[in-house]
């Protein structure tokens, strides 16, 4: 009722009183169908708050952490080998998506997804939400801690692949704002350098090193996706939904690994990428990335017109 009258504070204060009510009752319940049913309803509660909630984003990350929490901790206290494989750090399945290792864990997850299919969608969800809010506090580093959990349960989960795909898309572009904000902590103290200050030498070799590593696990994930969909016919709009997730997740792969190309000084493979991504985009309406793909090929431009000047 107070959804639909737009009543903001008295909807707020609902969602809490009922999250508080499904928390305490999911930690007292000891029937699995029962739990599962209450793990869903609070979860899809949580949305709504976190989606239509005035309050502050302070409150919303305690309130997603707490209660995606609540959830793993129950999912694991269900399937223990799965705890295991997911709290292992050195077998983490993200730490290189092409390795063969990569696969292999895959498979292994993929016989746990029963232990959560009946709330799959809201939990992944409230973990994708996670990584917004941290986004919105500036906090990228938690983002992208936060988003190679979500891709882990997802493959848990058995979520659509091109879905997965996405996620893995989204992955290498905070990993490329990582990137960008290295960087530009690099150009600073250089500039102190130049200015005089060489105690800082040592740390601007150090972060050019992470700066790269960094560059470097964002364009293999843009490389995974292209690989792990390139044998993938796209029929958009008629393939639904689905479809144009995975095109969608096909054009921000190849203009993010453009940017990268770009980036690390080879133009002639970024105009290649950025002229094959505008043609796709243009195919399919996807006006935005079309523009940007014009943008970074007029810079391309630039750039060969200065090289031949100067």
């Amino acid at each position: 009722m107070y959804e639909k009258l737009d009543l903001k504070n008295e909807e707020t204060e609902i969602y809490l009183k009922l999250l508080t009510r499904f928390y305490s009752r999911i930690k007292e319940c000891s029937d699995k169908s029962i739990k599962r049913q209450l793990i869903k309803r609070d979860l899809s509660v949580l949305v709504k708050l976190v989606e239509r909630s005035d309050v502050s984003s302070i409150i919303k990350r305690n309130l997603l952490q707490l209660h995606i929490n609540l959830t793993q901790q129950e999912i694991e206290t269900d399937t223990p080998g799965l705890s295991t494989i997911m709290n292992d750090k050195d077998r983490s399945i993200l730490i290189n998506p092409t390795s063969a290792e990569y696969n292999s864990l895959i498979m292994k997850l993929k016989k746990y997804s029963s232990s959560f299919e009946q709330f799959k969608e809201e939990f992944i969800r409230t973990r994708d939400l996670y990584s917004e809010i941290c986004l919105t506090t500036n906090d990228v580093d938690s983002a992208i801690h936060s988003k190679m959990i979500t891709i882990g349960w997802m493959v848990v989960s058995g979520m659509d692949y091109e879905k997965i795909l996405m996620s893995q898309a989204n992955l290498a572009s905070l990993l490329y704002m990582k990137a960008e904000g290295v960087e530009q902590h690099i150009y600073k103290l250089q500039k102190n350098t130049a200015m005089g200050d060489t105690s800082s030498v040592e740390t601007i070799m150090k972060l050019q090193k992470r700066y790269q590593n960094i560059l470097n696990n964002s364009e293999k994930y843009y490389e995974s996706v292209l690989d792990k969909s390139k044998d993938s016919k796209i029929r958009f709009p008629a393939g639904g939904e689905r479809d144009e997730i995975l095109l969608q997740a096909r054009l921000l792969s190849m203009h993010g690994l453009a940017v990268i190309k770009l980036h690390k000084g080879d133009t002639k493979e970024a105009k290649k990428i950025l002229t094959d991504t505008k043609g796709l985009a243009e195919q399919y309406g996807f006006d935005d990335v079309q523009n940007a793909c014009e943008n970074e090929l007029q810079t391309i431009q630039r750039i060969n017109l200065s090289n031949v000047t100067s």
